[in-house]
């Protein structure tokens, strides 16, 4: 059953990454609905045509970072996120989360390594086309805010 944002022949029921081309944009009933595991819908029928491969919306290749002081934050991290994953990083503090998530964000650029955004690498893009490419697929909801 194909679904609003779903190519045709693809039976999944939950948008993939909302704003991106040929997906519902927020603000659509498709994605204002929060999709929980005890509402989660299930496709009705297989599909008999093959289903592409997810596209990767986030890739780290041996990405680190390094801070003034020679501070390591993240060390040759490497990393696939491919569209409809849902992904938890957990660890211990000072373990690198934030550096991570900056990196993935796009707030922060790798020392070195290489960080790909919708087959985008972070270090090669100019400050405003960096910019473009954030306020266009990332979004963020920051623990504290004042």
């Amino acid at each position: 059953m194909n679904t609003p944002g779903n190519p045709p022949g693809r039976t999944n029921t939950t948008p993939l990454l909302a704003g991106t081309q040929g997906r519902p944009a927020a603000g659509d009933p498709a994605v204002a609905t929060p999709r929980h595991a005890d509402t989660a819908q299930v496709p009705r029928q297989a599909s008999s045509e093959p289903v592409a491969p997810a596209t990767e919306v986030i890739r780290l290749h041996d990405a680190s970072k390094q801070y003034r002081g020679g501070l390591t934050a993240l060390d040759r991290a490497s990393l696939t996120i491919r569209e409809g994953e849902l992904l938890a990083i957990v660890g211990p503090s000072g373990s690198g989360k934030s550096t991570l998530l900056n990196l993935m964000g796009t707030l922060d650029r790798p020392s070195a390594g290489r960080v790909e955004v919708l087959g985008h690498d972070v270090a090669r893009l100019s400050d405003r086309r960096l910019s473009a490419v954030r306020a266009r697929w990332i979004g963020f909801v920051f623990q504290q805010f004042f």
